[in-house]
């Protein structure tokens, strides 16, 4: 460790700027030359930064980096700091800036100068180096960003709105809804890991929730601060819920709602049963503060009454009526010819899925099967489902079962759902009862028999077309079981 530096304070007529500072394009020949070039580099932002060390002095936590001139004893070329001296000296001598600085600008200068004149800052804290050598470790430090953890880590969205809320009082609108969901829905663990380390896009959220139709879709309001539900805690986090995890793993962003007109048509095309039911909403607006906390009906729990009336506006008014279909493995093995009911969406993996995939190609497939519309591409869509299944389950006969490459390429799909069920039925991850559908298809018996073959069928028979609705429900009859391979994979 070096200490071949000092702190020292040091007059501001004393320094100056660095001819070979990096933010200017080229060498300057003089000092009056490169604050010049440094104004036109920094524009505003170098105003920005004059008005608020007017207001609240040089950073007594960021010192400048200076060393002895090597023609002057007397002065100090900055290192680091240039801007800031920049700055100041605009605000001692602003005509610096003239034909640089819009005329606007130029005479917010003037009047930031006339304030400098009567409180100037003639002195500033520095810590002198021998030599460029020795503080180039400390300057790479300040602007080299992370630096593998080393370096300065700026703020993000969240975080600066955690702060904010901390230290001024304000309470973000994204940032309650957020703490909301988090509560009161089961995130993926991608999702939470991203909001407790602080980078969920938290401006994006509350560019989302700055148009007023997406808030009503979504069954919210707001008044100055406080957040209103105009609907109860479980079926506003329905929608809430599919919007944190699609932000969260970047399926969205913010270039996909920079206009009102986009996100308009991304909360069209939430399905029925990710929105409020239309027939549930409170006698009036609730602040999120006073509500209690409930526990949140998830979709395939006992909420399926309200979700099969949830009625459904666009823009334009039209309504749709949507119904969840009956998993794989339901109450007591029911069957969805018992219970005759089948979805109405859309995708061939429902948004409000959630599983956690390391592997990235599996992982993209998930994805992307959870945003292909079936009604334009059932084609594309039988044949990622196949790809899908049987990716996962290979993956899991390697990493559980210890099957090597050969052995995974030569076993045929159904010999491999059946070794795999038989893993979680001793592991007690899913019981016998759970399991009978699943092992009846891979045997070619049962009711799910038919959702293999046709898998099969989708891949390699040229004649086979499918039907956007039977693939629907063939994730449907498998969903659990993927799900419960990958929870134990992970």
């Amino acid at each position: 460790m070096s200490d071949s530096y000092q702190t020292s304070l040091i007059e501001t007529s004393q320094l100056f700027l660095d001819p070979e500072n990096p933010r200017l394009t080229s060498v300057q020949a003089n000092g009056h030359d490169a604050i010049r070039a440094m104004t036109k580099v920094q524009g505003d932002r170098v105003l920005a930064l004059a008005e608020h060390l007017l207001e609240n002095g040089a950073n007594p936590t960021s010192l400048m980096m200076v060393m002895p001139s090597e023609n002057d004893a007397d002065m100090f070329c900055v290192l680091d700091g240039n801007r800031r001296l920049t700055a100041l000296k605009l605000l001692e001598s602003p005509l610096l800036a003239e034909g640089i600085l819009t005329r606007k600008s130029l005479q917010m200068l003037k009047r930031l100068s006339d304030q400098f004149e009567r409180t100037p800052i003639t002195r500033l804290n520095c810590v002198v180096f021998a030599n460029r050598a020795e503080a180039d470790p400390w300057i790479q430090l300040t602007h080299r960003g992370l630096n593998k953890g080393a370096g300065m880590l700026a703020w993000d969205g969240q975080v600066g709105a955690r702060y904010d809320e901390c230290r001024k009082g304000h309470r973000d609108i994204g940032l309650q809804l957020l703490d909301f969901v988090k509560e009161q829905e089961s995130l993926s663990e991608d999702t939470q890991r991203k909001i407790e380390e602080g980078k969920f896009p938290i401006t994006t959220l509350n560019r989302l929730l700055s148009t007023p139709y997406v808030r009503k879709k979504l069954g919210i309001d707001k008044e100055k601060e406080d957040v209103l539900f105009l609907f109860p805690q479980n079926e506003v986090a329905k929608g809430l819920s599919r919007v944190v995890e699609e932000l969260a793993s970047g399926d969205i962003t913010v270039s996909d709602l920079k206009k009102q007109d986009q996100r308009i048509d991304y909360i069209n095309k939430f399905e029925s049963d990710e929105l409020p039911a239309s027939h549930s909403a409170l006698p009036q607006p609730t602040s999120l503060k006073q509500l209690n906390a409930q526990p949140v009906v998830t979709q395939n729990s006992s909420s399926q009454e309200s979700s099969d009336t949830t009625d459904k506006s666009d823009a334009n008014g039209s309504n749709s009526v949507g119904v969840d279909a009956v998993p794989m493995g339901g109450t007591q093995g029911q069957s969805r010819s018992q219970s005759s009911t089948f979805p109405n969406r859309k995708t061939l993996i429902p948004r409000s899925c959630r599983i956690s995939i390391s592997q990235k190609r599996i992982h993209d497939l998930f994805k992307e099967l959870k945003r292909l519309d079936l009604t334009d591409f059932s084609n594309a869509g039988a044949v990622m489902l196949r790809v899908f299944i049987e990716l996962s389950v290979d993956h899991f006969v390697e990493v559980k079962l210890g099957w090597d490459e050969r052995q995974t390429d030569n076993s045929k799909l159904k010999h491999k759902i059946s070794s795999v069920a038989q893993f979680l039925e001793d592991e007690e991850i899913m019981t016998r009862n759970e399991l009978a559908p699943i092992r009846k298809a891979a045997t070619g018996d049962g009711m799910l028999a038919a959702s293999v073959k046709s898998m099969n069928q989708y891949v390699h028979n040229r004649y086979f077309s499918p039907v956007a609705s039977e693939l629907v429900v063939i994730w449907d009859d498998f969903q659990v079981f993927i799900q419960k391979i990958w929870e134990v994979v992970e």
